[in-house]
């Protein structure tokens, strides 16, 4: 996700980043040299839902209200993205979008996503790995910027299998 971050930073976004660890968010801020002040990162367990409720609801006293989430969570992401979604509904009057990012086993079974608020655009963007092939993160940064820009309901994103 640095890549996506960093490509969004030179767009003059301001870009909030939660990584699992300090280290990568640390070496984000460094690498983004000058736009830095357009970064806010903080390393915290996305499952630990009430710290993250309070990350959002600061950053959204201090910066306004977020337009765009890009969500790539491990494991129980029901319950994270629910609580994601509840406290940015609570500061907004108008839509947002969400973009989930799901791969790996979860292509097995993709369960419905949940009732989201009335504001809440969901996007699903599907990562393929193709077999052995796999994906490169300008596959993924890529993907994800198209499905941005374009505001897909839904995108595959598929490795580059040119030889």
């Amino acid at each position: 996700m640095k890549p996506l971050a960093l490509r969004l930073l030179k767009e003059g976004s301001q870009v909030l980043v939660v990584g699992r660890t300090s280290a990568p968010v640390r070496a984000m801020e460094v690498e983004a040299g000058l736009e830095a002040e357009r970064l806010k990162g903080i390393a915290l367990d996305y499952h630990d839902g009430e710290r993250l409720r309070r990350w959002i609801n600061h950053m959204q006293l201090m910066y306004g209200p977020i337009d765009e989430v890009i969500a790539w969570v491990r494991g129980d992401w029901r319950s994270v993205l629910e609580g994601v979604d509840q406290e940015i509904a609570a500061y907004r009057r108008n839509p947002w979008h969400l973009y989930h990012i799901l791969g790996g086993d979860l292509l097995r079974e993709f369960p419905p996503p949940p009732e989201w608020s009335p504001l809440c655009r969901y996007h699903r963007v599907i990562l393929d790995r193709h077999g052995d092939h796999g994906l490169t993160a300008a596959d993924i940064t890529q993907g994800i910027y198209e499905a941005m820009a374009r505001q897909w309901e839904e995108c595959i994103i598929r490795p580059d299998l040119r030889e």
